[in-house]
C-alpha cells in the first residue's frame, strides 16, 4: 500500500509539473509573444476584417499547444500519438477561444454593449466551452485506452471554469486593495494586472491539471506493448504495484 500511494503521489506530482511548465510556456508564448508582437503585426499587415479577427488564434494556438507538448510527456504509456495530441490540444484552445472573442466583438457588444450585465454569463458559458472543447479534441485522440472518457471532458471545462474563478478573485482582490482612482492605484494598476496575469494564470491553471490528473489515477489504464488503446489487459493506474 505505501507503495502504492507513492506510485500515485509520484504520477500525479509529474502530471502537475509538467502542466505547470506548459502554462508557464503558453502563457509566455502566448499572451506576451502573441498578443504583443504576432497578433499586432498580423492585423496592420492584412486589411481583411477577417484575416484581422482571427488574430487571437495567434495568443490561443500557442498557448494549448506547449500545454500538450508537456501534457504528452506523461501519457506515453497510453500510446497517445504525440503529434495528434499537441494539435488536439491546440486546435482545442485556440477554435473556441478565437470563435467566443468574434461573436463577442461581432454580436454580443451590438446587442448589449460593454459592460452589460449578461457578460459575466457570455464569459462563464465561453470559459466552460474552451475546457470542454480541449477536452473533448483530447478525448478524440485517446482512443479507447482510458475509460469514462466524458468525464475527462467535464475535468477539464469545470477545472478551467474555477481557475478562471480564482483567477479573477485575485484580480478583484488587487482592485481593491490598489483602486484605479486612487494615485497609487492609477500608476501601478495596468501593470498589476499583466503582473497578475502572468504569474498568478499558470498557477491557477494547475486546477485543471489536478482535475485531469485525478481522473488519470482513477481511469488510466496501461496499454501493453503492441496493443495500442485496446485495453485487452486493463490494469487501472491506481491498482499497478510497480
Amino acid at each position: 500500500m505505501d507503495e502504492l500511494n507513492r506510485n500515485k503521489k509520484k504520477f500525479l506530482l509529474g502530471w502537475l509539473g509538467v502542466n505547470l511548465l506548459g502554462w508557464i510556456i503558453g502563457v509566455f508564448s502566448g499572451l506576451y509573444v502573441g498578443e504583443f508582437y504576432l497578433a499586432p503585426i498580423i492585423y496592420l499587415t492584412f486589411t481583411s476584417e477577417i484575416t484581422r479577427a482571427l488574430s487571437p488564434l495567434f495568443v490561443w494556438l500557442p498557448h494549448g499547444a506547449w500545454i500538450g507538448i508537456m501534457q504528452w510527456g506523461m501519457l506515453k504509456k497510453w500510446k497517445i500519438q504525440p503529434v495528434l495530441w499537441v494539435i488536439a490540444t491546440s486546435l482545442g484552445w485556440g477554435i473556441p477561444a478565437t470563435a467566443i472573442s468574434l461573436y463577442h466583438e461581432n454580436f454580443f457588444v451590438k446587442q448589449f454593449g460593454y459592460s452589460s450585465p449578461y457578460e459575466i454569463w457570455f464569459y462563464g458559458l465561453g470559459i466552460l466551452l474552451v475546457g470542454a472543447s480541449v477536452g473533448l479534441a483530447q478525448v478524440l485522440v485517446m482512443g479507447n485506452a482510458i475509460a469514462k472518457r466524458a468525464l475527462w471532458i467535464l475535468a477539464n471545462a469545470l477545472g478551467l471554469l474555477a481557475c478562471i474563478l480564482l483567477l479573477v478573485t485575485v484580480i478583484f482582490l488587487a482592485m481593491y486593495l490598489f483602486p484605479p482612482e486612487s494615485s497609487l492605484g492609477g500608476r501601478t494598476f495596468g501593470f498589476l494586472m499583466w503582473v497578475i496575469l502572468f504569474l498568478t494564470l499558470p498557477f491557477v491553471g494547475m486546477i485543471p491539471s489536478l482535475a485531469t490528473g485525478l481522473y488519470l489515477l482513477k481511469y488510466g489504464y496501461d496499454v501493453p506493448e503492441g496493443e495500442s488503446n485496446k485495453p485487452t489487459n486493463e490494469i487501472p493506474l491506481n491498482q499497478q504495484t510497480s
